[in-house]
């Protein structure tokens, strides 16, 4: 069971797969959930970050420059430090995740984060003016939908074929949420087939 806690598995999953009792995966959750039977010290599960963290800024910079750079886009990011760095034709617009403790006048005063924000913006290299929500909710929504349809292991390498299958598969599944996949499937090989009549014609 917490092996497959560890790896983000849907407590309903969980449920299904090892035939146990819903409130037995749900007490893991619990701050008073301990390893053993006298523990030394009370194991959190709340509030522990569940990723690699923010990405650096000698990360960032290669990855900026090959694909951001004189491309007249608007960013949209959350407020790492490494997105800070300056892209020729590219806005950036952020949003803030986390509550913040700021000075007004004598007193402290603590303000909400806003995880979306109407913005105005003149698209890089033309006179066009925008208007648009910045935010992370989409790609964070999407980031959640893959993670949650991939099968991957420790012996899972990157840019493997396997992972690109997967990635393509859940991308398709993404795009056509809430509608027919039987009707879409249908229409995509159809598609293919006269592409590749027209290709080979």
């Amino acid at each position: 069971m917490m092996m497959l806690l560890l790896n983000h598995v849907p407590h309903a999953a969980i449920h299904r797969l090892l035939q146990s009792n819903h409130e037995a995966i749900e007490d893991t959750q619990k701050p008073a959930f301990y390893f053993g039977t006298s523990p030394p010290y009370t194991t959190t599960w709340q509030g522990q970050s569940s990723g690699p963290g923010p990405v650096r800024k000698v990360e960032w910079k290669p990855l900026a420059q090959k694909w951001l750079q004189g491309r007249q886009i608007i960013l949209h990011t959350d407020s790492a430090k490494s997105y800070k760095l300056q892209v020729p034709d590219v806005l950036r617009d952020r949003v803030v995740h986390k509550k913040k403790r700021v000075k007004v006048g004598t007193k402290f005063r603590w303000i909400a984060p806003k995880y979306v924000e109407m913005q105005r913006r003149k698209v890089p290299g033309s006179k066009k003016v925008i208007k648009c929500k910045s935010g992370t909710q989409f790609i964070d929504r999407c980031w959640k939908f893959l993670k949650e349809r991939l099968n991957i292991n420790q012996h899972t390498r990157v840019g493997s074929q396997f992972l690109k299958l997967q990635l393509r598969s859940a991308q398709y599944e993404y795009w056509r949420r809430g509608q027919d996949l039987w009707i879409d499937t249908g229409v995509l090989v159809q598609w293919f087939l006269a592409s590749t009549v027209q290709a080979a014609g």
